[in-house]
């Protein structure tokens, strides 16, 4: 809950036609996710651990970017 980014520095992506620049922020608390080795899902916490936890383990962060339209 009220888990908001700040500004990031700008993402770039490149496919093998085209590159982008992208700057965006996570909206609101529901658009990220931990996943622990468990399986275990957590989506209201005050940060975001990137890979290692120590209450979980390795884990997976997922982050969704709403609106992003090419």
């Amino acid at each position: 809950m009220g888990n908001f980014s700040g500004q990031c520095d700008q993402i770039f992506a490149v496919t093998l036609q085209e590159s982008y620049a992208l700057s965006i922020q996570v909206a609101a608390g529901i658009d990220d996710a931990e996943e622990g080795e468990d399986g275990s899902i957590q989506s209201v916490s005050s940060d975001l651990e990137l890979v290692e936890d120590v209450a979980a383990g390795n884990q997976i962060v997922g982050l969704r970017f709403g609106g992003v339209l090419r």
